[in-house]
């Protein structure tokens, strides 16, 4: 496998997924390392339900109850119990019917949003929900979240990335060596694999620097190109 290999190369994608992944531009393995996530959750920080104030949060539960039902206008509710060992707390999200068939009750989920007030009732809306079993253990608990469609969630794209995460270091460098170590940049490759698989926010801060730097640089570059050719240019002359 490379980087131009086909994104069904990669085992467990099959002709469902291959559909999916296209409609995120997706088609190679290549486009499926540089497909950024654009957000991470952090779940290193874990409050008890008992403890909770208003704002974003972060719980180890299990779901004792899930259901789904159309409210107004045809949007699709799911609603959902946690419990930990000090309280429990409800779960909403908006028009994710799959919701309601893809948790498992009584199984440990890993869960983050943001506890506000929804019809007069304090819950989570929208959070994130992520299988304990699915973190190694004694690890930080970063987790890349992406671009999402249907039929592929975070979690598919990135156990896809698992997968392939070899090939990571084979990237060639774009940046000449004098750049890297006059502003004290580090290598692409360890830019993206960070970035796909970060320990830490110093770490994820590291490799966003590296990959803005690039961008900005090229921006730059293309700037000053575009400029020398205006410069070339013969404009027709007016009596």
């Amino acid at each position: 496998m490379n980087l131009d290999s086909p994104i069904n190369a990669i085992k467990g994608i099959g002709d469902k997924l291959v559909i999916s992944f296209t409609r995120l531009n997706i088609t190679t393995v290549g486009e499926l390392i540089n497909y950024y996530p654009k957000r991470y959750d952090d779940y290193s920080l874990i409050s008890k339900i008992s403890k909770l104030r208003p704002g974003p949060c972060t719980l180890e539960v299990q779901i004792s109850h899930v259901s789904g039902r159309y409210g107004r206008r045809g949007m699709h509710i799911t609603e959902a119990i946690a419990r930990d060992d000090h309280g429990s707390v409800r779960l909403i999200w908006f028009n994710q019917p799959y919701r309601a068939t893809s948790i498992k009750i009584g199984t440990d989920y890993f869960v983050s949003g943001n506890y506000e007030l929804s019809h007069q009732r304090f819950s989570l809306i929208n959070p994130s929900i992520e299988l304990k079993s699915d973190f190694p253990i004694n690890t930080a608990r970063l987790v890349p979240k992406y671009s999402e469609t249907k039929g592929l969630a975070s979690r598919e794209i990135r156990k896809a990335l698992k997968q392939v995460s070899s090939l990571i270091s084979s990237l060639n460098e774009t940046l000449p060596k004098e750049i890297i170590n006059n502003y004290h940049l580090i290598s692409l490759s360890q830019a993206i694999r960070i970035i796909h698989f970060p320990d830490s926010m110093a770490d994820l801060d590291t490799a966003k620097r590296r990959l803005g730097f690039e961008e900005l640089m090229s921006i730059i570059m293309a700037s000053l190109l575009n400029k020398q050719l205006s410069k070339s240019e013969r404009s027709h002359a007016v009596d």
